[in-house]
């Protein structure tokens, strides 16, 4: 585990997310609503990021 915690350090954007499992290594591969919940998670903070111009101001429908 100390391992882990030093890698994100390495890449400023990154965020070490953990799911609980009592599969080991392989539980990625089983748990697939705790894996599902942090792709959506993700894909949301991505899509949301995506709407927002240089200035900072969030586009909408209204002012695209």
């Amino acid at each position: 585990m100390s391992e882990l915690g030093r890698g994100p350090l390495l890449v400023p954007v990154a965020h070490l997310r953990l799911i609980g499992s009592p599969y080991g290594h392989d539980g990625f591969l089983i748990e697939t609503e705790q894996v599902a919940s942090l792709v959506r998670e993700l894909l949301h903070k991505r899509s949301a990021s995506r709407h927002t111009t240089l200035t900072g101001c969030r586009t909408t429908a209204s002012n695209r």
